[in-house]
């Protein structure tokens, strides 16, 4: 018998769920507002990553079309322009020299930005960017600096910074700078608006995450069908 894909993490079909759907609407708001980023705060285990991943592959709910990047900030001790720039040539699945200058890192990521806005058709790219509250007010200037290069190209960029709201190294008296220290056209660019993402909350949000899966099918049955007979019986015939 075959193996059910939703007892395997790396086969589990990927949904979207309520609070996925209101990160998604957050977003256009922000987009039809002419910012240039958001602020997600969410806590640990609450599924934004998830959340952040799934909308950066799944566009359907984008109004216009856009080209995205999905990139996560690792823990790190050395908070150089050059080591930002290498972290989001990796999201961009860019090859790189190692011993390249940030410069070079700079403009090999204008150059994939820009030219996939032109491939899309539009102006804007939107750039995923998790663990956001890793990054320190010289990554918000590296990532300013990409700002300003693909807007010389005629290019917006648009950031979703996802932070964990609860990882206290971050947010503690050693960790990021507060926004009121940041430099004011980084607090402009990337902190205009923000958005709280919260896990499921109540049975409503259950079961609408749960219907997404009654047209998915295994070996010709629903995966609803599947895993709650009874349930979805009672449901066709009453």
């Amino acid at each position: 018998m075959n193996v059910h894909p939703m007892t395997e993490d790396d086969n589990r079909p990927k949904v979207a769920t309520k609070p996925i759907e209101n990160l998604a609407e957050a977003i256009l708001i922000g987009l039809e507002d002419g910012y240039r980023g958001i602020q997600i705060f969410g806590r640990s285990g609450d599924g934004k990553s998830y959340a952040s991943a799934y909308l950066s592959t799944h566009l359907q709910w984008l109004t216009q079309p856009a080209p995205t990047c999905w990139v996560s900030i690792p823990r790190r001790t050395n908070a150089s322009d050059n080591v930002f720039y290498k972290v989001i040539q990796g999201g961009l699945k860019l090859s790189y020299y190692p011993g390249a200058a940030a410069i070079d890192r700079l403009a090999q990521i204008n150059d994939r930005i820009s030219n996939d806005c032109k491939r899309a058709g539009t102006r804007r790219f939107i750039l995923f960017i998790d663990e956001a509250q890793r990054l320190s007010a010289d990554d918000y200037d590296f990532l300013a600096n990409i700002d300003d290069a693909v807007g010389i190209d005629g290019f917006r960029l648009f950031c979703v910074l996802v932070n964990q709201s609860d990882d206290t190294k971050a947010f503690g008296e050693k960790g990021r700078a507060p926004v009121t220290k940041m430099p004011p056209h980084v607090v402009r660019r990337f902190f205009m608006a923000e958005h709280t993402f919260r896990g499921l909350e109540g049975l409503r949000e259950i079961a609408h995450a749960l219907s997404r899966y009654d047209s998915a099918e295994h070996d010709g049955v629903t995966f609803s069908a599947h895993f709650a007979p009874r349930s979805v019986g009672r449901r066709n015939f009453g």
